[in-house]
């Protein structure tokens, strides 16, 4: 309910015309929506991908933290100006 908030928020307000944030929010949605059509399909997530030995992601989990990473970003170089 918080994250469909957040979004809510940012579609109605100026950020949503900047490329960057349009940019950040696709790669979160289309890792989402992968990561649940995989879920459905599969029964679970496969990982593919270790970091470390530590950590294993799939490409649909970068896919979000890329999103992620993105908007956190932009809105910090945003509030610096």
């Amino acid at each position: 309910m918080l994250l469909f908030s957040a979004l809510l928020y940012i579609f109605r307000s100026e950020l949503f015309k900047c490329a960057q944030v349009t940019l950040g929010i696709s790669l979160i949605a289309s890792g989402g929506t992968f990561n649940i059509a995989e879920r459905i399909r599969n029964g679970c997530v496969e990982d593919y991908f270790s970091f470390l030995g530590l950590f294993l992601f799939n490409v649909w989990d970068i896919m979000v933290m890329s999103g992620i990473l993105v908007l956190v970003f932009y809105i910090t170089l945003l509030k610096r100006r």
